[in-house]
């Protein structure tokens, strides 16, 4: 049998920190991703409905 040193709290907050933090940082990242992609999404559908001229449009 193993000894009760009282380790077990300590891995197990230090391994549910990292899991955490792992888990933040990649949710984060993901929602910013899906953020750009639907403003560049509705940017797009934004200037073909004619809601305003593209920069690129209006020097051409």
């Amino acid at each position: 049998m193993v000894p009760n040193c009282g380790c077990r709290w300590v891995s197990t907050i230090i391994g549910d920190s990292m899991i955490s933090q792992l888990l933040t940082l990649y949710t984060t990242l993901v929602v910013y991703l899906y953020m750009d992609r639907f403003r560049l999404w509705s940017k797009d559908k934004w200037d073909h409905r004619g809601g305003r001229v593209a920069p690129d449009a209006a020097e051409a």
